[in-house]
Formats: C-alpha cells, sequence, structure tokens
C-alpha cells in the first residue's frame, strides 16, 4: 500500500516521517508526493507516473481519499473509494464506493 499526496512543500521522506511517528510507517511502502512527481492529484498525469512506477495496470490500483475532487478518479479506470467521515455532504455517481471510514475497506477485498 502507498501514499500519494499534493503536498508540495512535504516530499516522501517527510511524510514517511510523518507515518512513522504516527505508528503506521511500516504499513506503507512508495509515496508519491506531488512536488516530487510534478503533477497533481486529480491529474492523470499523477495517476499515470504512479502506474508506470509500479508497473500495474489502472485496473489493479485502487485510490481511498477524502477529497472527492482530487481522490475519486474513476473516468481513469482505478478503483475509487471516497472517504466521507461525517460529512452531511452526498454524492451520486458510478465508478466509485463512499465509506465512512477505513475500517469499510475490509468488505471491499475479501
Amino acid at each position: 500500500m502507498g501514499v500519494a499526496t499534493n503536498a508540495n512543500e512535504s516530499g516522501a521522506d517527510a511524510v514517511r516521517k510523518a507515518l512513522d511517528r504516527g505508528g503506521i510507517g511500516k504499513y506503507f511502502g512508495p509515496i508519491y508526493s506531488s512536488g516530487e512527481v510534478g503533477f497533481r492529484k486529480p491529474q492523470p498525469e499523477f495517476f499515470g507516473y504512479i502506474q508506470k512506477d509500479l508497473k500495474l495496470r489502472e485496473d489493479a490500483l485502487c485510490m481511498v481519499g477524502d477529497s472527492f475532487i482530487n481522490d475519486v478518479v474513476p473516468s481513469l479506470g482505478i478503483q475509487s473509494f471516497w472517504l466521507n467521515r461525517g460529512s452531511a455532504e452526498v454524492r451520486r455517481g458510478q465508478g466509485y464506493t463512499t465509506i465512512k471510514s477505513l475500517d469499510e475497506l475490509i468488505f471491499h477485498f475479501k
């Protein structure tokens, strides 16, 4: 599992340190930041860079994020999960799943 962030100031090392401080760094592999990749989510080039780097087809990728506009990218063929924690906002559409907590992910990958 990797991290894809729009952080311009924080590169992969800074993000890794933050994950380690939170005790969850060991669960994450590659980290991609827009500052280092040169593109931002939701630009197709950002996700294309990750796909190429990981040598995976787009249908083998999964994106989980709390920004509907930046993280939900079904038009790119990437399985998307919108993490909508406690927001009253409701969106309807195809090609993505809305979850309220990360715990819900386990039910989608059995």
